[in-house]
This record gives C-alpha cells, structure tokens and sequence, in this order.
C-alpha cells in the first residue's frame, strides 16, 4: 500500500489487507517515525464482506454473480475461496464496477470457483482522530496485529499539514508523454491502483525532507508523476522502446530535481520545514562568466 497519510488536525484512515484470509478481529498501534506510540492497540473495522457464489465462474471470467452484494464496494480487493483441501483454489479479486449484484472484476479469474464458494473482504481499517495527529511526521508506521497469533502487518503512515493528492495525474496527463496510451496500456490493468502506484513511488522518489509538509503544486506534480507511471511500465515495452524510455527517464530525474531544489527541506526530521537547520528555499543563480 506504500504510502498512507492522515492530516495533522484532521486525521484520516489507515488501512491494511490480509490477503490470505479474513481474519476475526484485528487491532492496530500507530507508530510516528521516532517510535511514539500515537494510537495503542485499537480495535480495526474489519472489511464485512461475507457472502457466496450464486452461480459458479470458469477460468477467464470476468464477472462474480454474488448472493449478496451489500458489503461490496468498487475498488477493493476480495478473496474468492477458502483454499482449503487439495480441489479448493482461492485467488484475490479487485472490483472494478458493480451492477446489481454482479461484481466486474479488473483482471480474469485465474481459476474456476464452483457456485457457493465463499467471497470474503481482506481489508481491516482504523479511522484515526484529529486530535491523535497533533504533530507532523515522516516515515511513520502503522501494525496490524490479526489477533489471531499470526504474523504483523505493518504499513507506512505519515502525518502531513494538508493533504497531497490521492491520484497524482490522470489519463490526460498519460497522454501527454504518450498520446497513444490507450492503445499501449493492457486492458487488464487496473489503472487507478497503478496511478496510485506511481504517485506513491514518486512521492518516496522525492524524498522525506522535500515532500514532508508541502503542498506540491498539481501540475509540476502530475507532469512528474505520469512520467512515473510509464517509467514503471519500461520493460513491458521491450527494447525497441529503449532510446524513449531513456528519454522519458531523464526527463523524471530532471522534474525530481527542480522540485527537490526548489521545495523546503526538513533537514532536522522534526516535522516542520523553518527550523534553524532547514534548507529553506534554495535558490540557483547563473551568472555568465
């Protein structure tokens, strides 16, 4: 899940998936990057999703017939099976739309599930007060103990003065490094995961110090972030593309650059931007010789 943000304030909600089971119970000790406990063993939601297959689906389907679709929601990822016993294959699903109580999935089903397979959520959440955040900080975390003797999630959390946009860009900012990206894009990707992916890949490309407790301004911050996006999707290309992938990865390092150079620096981690050790603005001057 990479990077979670709660605001300082506000909060917000921190998350994780079990994506081998659902589990019973679950609770959560929210971690700032010095190891301050900032929530202790609280209780998650966990994802209530708990129904069956009303008709049965083959390998290469695309859509699950659900007996009850109330707990479904777009976006989340589901487990489709117990896997248990040696005919029992269970895989992890992603809803990509919903209609009634038919669930599109984002990618085929890998493996064929009889009608009354079971269909459970994997998420456990915790939605953190604003009083909770009553600092700022970095590179913090979050674990997800399952209550169950199992092993410990744990997720990186990072608590910001406002909020950095979710997605980072959109199509038309794909389209704007490769107009035909349509037709360069799988149609089984799940595009708004992977434009998550690559705002957080980005945001951890930037650096602590630089994407701490600042506002990036969205158009610097989509530009850089689609090219992010297909930068993560080079080797699907092949070598052909090379020389443009080249290209397009010059360009990121030269857009991380400029923000890095230009934005705030919180040298002394200590969560805040105008301390007697911070950067500050850096400004470059170029005189002719």
């Amino acid at each position: 899940m990479a990077i979670q943000v709660v605001i300082k304030g506000r909060g917000g909600t921190i998350e994780t998936e079990f994506l081998d089971r659902q589990v019973a119970s679950c609770a959560v000790t929210l971690y700032t990057s010095q190891g301050v406990a900032k929530v202790t063993a609280a209780a998650c939601t966990i994802d209530p999703m708990n129904t069956t297959l009303s008709a049965g689906a083959a390998v290469g389907d695309t859509t699950l017939s659900l007996a009850n679709a109330v707990s479904c929601f777009v976006g989340r990822r589901y487990r489709v099976g117990s896997g248990v016993g040696t005919a029992s294959i269970a895989e992890t699903v992603t809803v990509q739309s919903l209609s009634s109580s038919t669930a599109t999935l984002v990618a085929p089903l890998l493996a064929a599930h009889a009608m009354g397979t079971t269909v459970k959520g994997v998420r456990a959440s915790y939605a953190v007060a604003g009083a909770v955040c009553d600092q700022t900080w970095i590179q913090g975390f979050a674990d997800f103990d399952p209550q169950d003797g199992s092993d410990i999630q744990t997720e990186h959390v990072e608590c910001y003065l406002r909020k950095i946009p979710e997605q980072g860009c959109d199509e038309s900012d794909l389209r704007q490094v490769f107009p035909q990206a349509d037709k360069a894009l799988d149609a089984e990707l799940d595009l708004p995961a992977a434009l998550k992916e690559a705002r957080d890949m980005f945001l951890l490309d930037l650096g602590g110090k630089n994407r701490a407790h600042v506002f990036i301004g969205t158009d610097i911050m989509r530009r850089a972030v689609a090219r992010k996006f297909w930068l993560l999707r080079r080797f699907a290309f092949g070598s052909d593309w090379a020389p443009q992938m080249k290209v397009l990865e010059d360009e990121y390092e030269t857009l991380k650059m400029d923000l890095q150079q230009q934005l705030p620096a919180d040298n002394d981690q200590d969560g805040r931007t105008s301390g007697v050790d911070d950067g500050g603005f850096v400004v470059a001057t170029v005189e002719r010789a």
